[in-house]
């Protein structure tokens, strides 16, 4: 794979494809937000062995739909981890509270190893 880019959907999926193929057994695919399409698209191309398709908060393959000027306010939160937080509270009023849990840690998972792909 060419790591300079240019990094299209297209790109993503052949890198993670060529990693499922060099597996011997099934597996399931797991993708995460923006890496929700690639995982849909890695298990399409294998339809005979990914087991099973797990998606966490994904964004459709057929994008969002929403206006722009919403969009860029959430742009706008780039590399801002307070301002990430306090969007994250108030689209979800009530929840991390009611579960007791810390929904607001991206910039631990930021420093999680990515693309880790392991046989079922």
């Amino acid at each position: 794979m060419d790591e300079s880019g240019p990094f299209t959907l297209e790109y993503l999926v052949d890198d993670i494809d060529g990693t499922v193929s060099a597996l011997d057994g099934p597996f399931v695919v797991v993708g995460q937000s923006m890496a929700a399409p690639i995982a849909e698209l890695v298990a399409a191309r294998h339809p005979t062995r990914a087991l099973g398709l797990v998606l966490l908060t994904p964004v459709p393959l057929a994008g969002t739909h929403l206006p722009p000027g919403f969009l860029e306010s959430f742009r706008s939160l780039g590399g801002n981890p307070q301002a990430q937080r306090a969007a994250r509270q108030q689209l979800a009023a009530g929840l991390a509270d009611a579960a007791g849990a810390d929904h607001g840690a991206p910039e631990r998972a930021g420093r999680a190893r990515r693309g880790t792909v392991q046989a079922a």
